[in-house]
C-alpha cells in the first residue's frame, strides 16, 4: 500500500561490479523481481485495446506488452526513460496524475505529470511536451484515484481537456506547427472546485460523448467545502466547453464529491463519489441518478462499462475487507451481482505466484475490454488483475482472476544487504516489509523467501549483518502511518524474525471450533524470577493481519469461560491477576471486567492490545512456562494472524483503569 509519500525506487543490480574497472552502462543493468506492491490508480486503452496502459502513485506510467499467446505478458515502462538521464525533477514524472488515450490514433497516448501534459505518438515509446498548461500535479496525494483528468476530443484530434488539481478545466489546443496553446476555462463557467484547501481536488475528471460528430463534454467538480457555495456535482457542456451548467441530481441524493466516471460508448455517463454512492445520467434524461441498490456507507470508486455486454461495473475503493467488493449490473442497476473472493490464489496467468496483496485493495480503477471477449482488468494497491469471464462476476463460482506484476515492479526501497554467505540479498521496502532472496532473477516466493517472517508489513528501513556470525540480522522497522516502529533480529539469516521485547509469535487463523493456543515464555519468566523472586510480569498480546480491518483474534478473559495461565515447570498453573484490553478507536473505555480479550495490530488507531499480568511470587525457580490462550470461536477464516507475545511493563496499570490512552507500551515498541 502507499500510505506515505516516497520516492519511488526499483531494485536494480549489476552483475560483476566487483570486477568492473570501467563505467557500468544502462545495458549492464537489470531488475530484481518482486511481484505486486505498489499502488495501480488508473487504466486506460487505445479504441481497440491494441494498447492497454496504467499509471501509479510513484512508479510512473506502463504499457502491457502481451506474450504471443495473448494470455501472459509484461508491463514496460513508459516513464524511466522519459527524459534523458540527469535531468532536473525527472523524478516528479514517476507520480503519474492522468492517462488518457486519442480515440482517433491507436498509437497516440497522453499523461499529465511533473506540471506538464506530455503526448506520444508511439505508445509510449518516446514523449514530447504538449506545452505549458499552467498545471500542478500529485500523482502520490490524496485523490489521486480520481478521473480520468485527461480527455481527448473523440472528434477533433486536435482539443485535450485537463482538469487539474488547482486552476481549473484546461483547455489545450494544437497548432499547425506543433505547438500547443493552453486556456483556461474560467471559474464562472465551470468552478474550480476544491483547489485551496490542503487537500486539493479541483476538477476530478473529463469525459467525451462523440454524439454523432458533436461533442459534449462532462466535468466532474470536487466540491470546494471552505466557500460553502455547494460549486460540487458533474457539468455538461454542450458547445464546445464555452458555457456548462451543473447536472441535477435526482430524488436529493447529494453528489458534490464525485471521483470518476466512464462516459459509455452509448452516451450514458457512470460515475462514483466516493462515500457518496455511485450514479448514472442516462442520455436524454434531465436528471442523474443514484444506484440506490448498492449498499451504502461505503467508498465508491472504480466504475467501468461494458460496451458489448451493456454492463456496468462498480468497485468499492479502500484498503479494508468492507472494501474488496467489485459490483456488476446488467439492468442499468436495478439489480447487482457481487463479488469479493479471496479463495483463489493470487498469482500470473502462468501460475507465477504474486507476493504481496490481496484481491481488490482499494481498487482504483478499471477497463472493460472495447472488444469484448468478457475481459475486466483491475488497478488496486497491489497492481493489476484481469479477467476474462466477468459475466460470471458474483454468480456462481464468480470470474477467475489472474495478477499481472511482471514487469510492474513498484515499491519503494528503502534498504538493500548482502552478506558474504546466506541469501544473495535482502530488501526492505515501504509498506510491505522485507523479502530475502535466494535468486535475485526470481521473485522471492518457497522457503525462507518470502516476506519477512514476523513483520506484518510495514517499513524496513535498515538492515545489516553480523561480521562474526553472518546468520544474525538486524532490522528497523517503522509503520507506515508512523504510529510506531521497532527493530528486529533474525539468528537464522534472515528466515525467522522476532522484534525487540517478542517472546514468542506463531501465525494464528479463527476458527469456527475454539481451541487453545500456546506460547513459550519460559526464558524471559525465568529471567525474571531470578532477578526478583517476588516478580510481577505482563505479558502483551498483540496481532497482526493487515490485510483487514474487520476481522482480529478474540481470546477469553479471567471473567470469560476460560481464563489465560501460566505452566510452569510443566505442571503449576498459574491465574492473572489482571488482564484488559484496549482498543485504539476507543481510546477512553476501560475493558477491565470485559469477558474477552481482542489482538490486533493494523494502522495506529485501529489496534487491539491486551494485557495480563501474573504474579511469580508463590512460583519456584522457574526452569519452563507456557503462556496458555483460549481462542474464542469466530466465522472469519481467511486470515493469518502473526500473532506474538510481549515482556510490558507491570508498573503503570490496573485491570479497572487501563484505557488505549493510558496503556503501557512494550518493550518493542517505540512512539504512539
Amino acid at each position: 500500500m502507499k500510505k506515505v509519500s516516497t520516492t519511488y525506487s526499483r531494485i536494480i543490480v549489476a552483475w560483476g561490479l566487483a570486477a568492473a574497472a570501467t563505467p557500468i552502462s544502462a545495458a549492464e543493468w537489470s531488475s530484481v523481481p518482486l511481484g505486486g506492491g505498489g499502488f495501480v490508480t488508473g487504466l486506460a486503452c487505445n479504441s481497440n485495446a491494441s494498447a492497454i496502459y496504467c499509471r501509479t502513485d510513484v512508479g510512473g506510467a506502463f504499457r502491457w506488452l502481451p506474450a504471443g499467446d495473448a494470455t501472459n505478458g509484461t508491463w514496460v515502462s513508459l516513464t524511466d526513460t522519459m527524459v534523458p538521464f540527469g535531468t532536473a525533477l525527472a523524478g516528479t514524472l514517476m507520480g503519474v496524475e492522468a492517462l488518457s488515450t486519442d480515440p482517433s490514433n491507436l498509437n497516440r497516448v497522453y499523461l499529465a505529470a511533473g506540471n506538464d501534459i506530455w503526448v506520444s505518438d508511439d505508445k509510449g515509446s518516446t514523449w514530447t511536451n504538449a506545452g505549458d498548461a499552467g498545471i500542478w500535479t500529485d500523482g502520490n496525494s490524496n485523490y489521486k484515484t480520481c478521473g480520468e483528468r485527461l480527455a481527448v476530443d473523440p472528434n477533433n484530434s486536435n482539443i485535450v481537456w485537463y482538469g487539474s488539481r488547482t486552476t481549473g478545466l484546461q483547455k489545450g489546443v494544437k497548432q499547425p506547427d506543433g505547438s500547443w496553446i493552453w486556456t483556461q476555462i474560467p471559474a464562472t463557467s465551470l468552478p474550480f472546485g476544491r483547489a485551496n484547501s490542503t487537500v486539493k481536488a479541483g476538477v476530478s475528471f473529463v469525459g467525451c460523448d462523440k454524439n454523432s460528430g458533436s461533442t459534449i463534454l462532462y466535468a466532474g467538480v470536487f466540491d470546494d467545502v471552505t466557500t460553502g457555495t455547494n460549486t460540487g456535482g458533474v457539468y455538461r457542456s454542450t458547445d464546445g466547453g464555452t458555457t456548462w451548467n451543473k447536472l441535477p441530481v435526482a430524488g436529493g441524493a447529494t453528489l458534490t464529491t464525485p471521483m470518476r466516471a466512464q462516459v459509455s460508448s452509448w452516451g450514458n455517463v457512470y460515475l462514483t463519489a466516493g462515500g457518496q454512492g455511485a450514479f448514472k445520467f442516462m442520455k436524454g434524461n434531465a436528471s442523474i441518478e443514484k444506484f440506490t441498490a448498492l449498499p451504502a456507507g461505503v467508498n465508491y470508486v472504480g466504475v467501468a462499462a461494458d460496451s458489448t455486454q451493456g454492463a456496468v461495473y462498480v468497485a468499492e475503493g479502500k484498503w479494508d475487507a468492507q472494501y474488496n467488493r467489485i459490483w456488476r449490473t446488467a439492468d442499468s442497476g436495478a439489480t447487482w451481482t457481487v463479488q469479493n473472493t479471496f479463495s483463489q490464489a493470487r498469482q500470473e496467468p502462468d501460475g507465477t505466484k504474486s507476493l504481496t496483496g490481496y484481491w481488490f485493495g482499494n481498487t482504483s480503477s478499471m477497463l472493460a475490454n472495447p472488444n469484448g471477449g468478457n475481459e475486466l482488468w483491475v488497478g488496486d494497491f497491489f497492481g493489476v488483475s484481469r479477467t476474462r469471464n466477468s459475466q460470471s462476476l458474483g454468480s456462481g463460482t464468480g470470474s477467475t482472476w489472474s495478477t499481472l506484476q511482471k514487469g510492474q515492479e513498484e515499491t519503494v526501497s528503502l534498504s538493500l544487504k548482502n552478506g558474504a554467505t546466506g541469501p544473495k540479498l535482502m530488501s526492505g521496502v515501504s509498506d510491505v516489509g522485507g523479502f530475502r532472496y535466494n535468486d535475485v532473477t526470481t521473485r522471492p516466493y518457497g522457503t525462507a523467501g518470502n516476506t519477512f517472517n514476523n513483520l506484518g508489513g510495514g517499513n524496513i528501513t535498515s538492515l545489516d549483518f553480523s561480521e562474526a556470525d553472518t546468520n544474525v540480522w538486524a532490522a528497523a522497522w517503522v509503520e507506515s502511518d508512523g504510529y510506531g516502529g521497532t527493530g528486529m533480529v533474525s539468528g537464522d539469516g534472515g528466515v525467522n524474525w522476532k522484534r525487540f521485547g517478542q517472546l514468542d509469535h506463531r501465525v494464528l487463523y479463527n476458527n469456527p471450533t475454539a481451541g487453545w493456543e500456546n506460547f513459550d515464555v519460559g526464558p524471559y519468566l525465568a529471567r525474571q524470577k531470578e532477578l526478583n523472586p517476588n516478580a510481577v510480569v505482563t505479558l502483551i498480546v498483540q496481532s497482526g493481519a493487515w490485510q483487514t480491518t474487520n476481522n482480529f483474534l478474540k481470546f477469553s478473559s479471567k471473567e470469560g469461560t476460560n481464563a489465560p495461565r501460566l505452566l510452569v515447570n510443566g505442571a503449576s498453573t498459574l491465574l492473572p491477576t489482571e488482564d484488559a484490553m484496549v482498543i485504539g478507536d476507543i481510546p477512553t473505555t476501560n475493558y477491565g471486567t470485559h469477558t474477552e480479550l481482542h489482538a490486533r495490530e493494523y494502522y495506529g488507531n485501529l489496534n487491539r492490545w491486551s494485557y495480563i499480568k501474573f504474579d511469580l511470587s508463590t512460583m519456584p525457580a522457574i526452569t519452563s512456562a507456557t503462556l496458555r490462550l483460549y481462542r474464542l470461536a469466530a466465522a472469519d477464516t481467511t486470515f493469518a494472524y502473526s500473532t506474538a507475545i510481549y515482556a510490558g511493563d507491570v508498573s503503570t496499570w490496573a485491570e479497572n483503569t487501563l484505557t488505549w490512552n493510558t496503556r503501557p507500551l512494550y518493550n518493542g515498541r517505540t512512539g504512539i
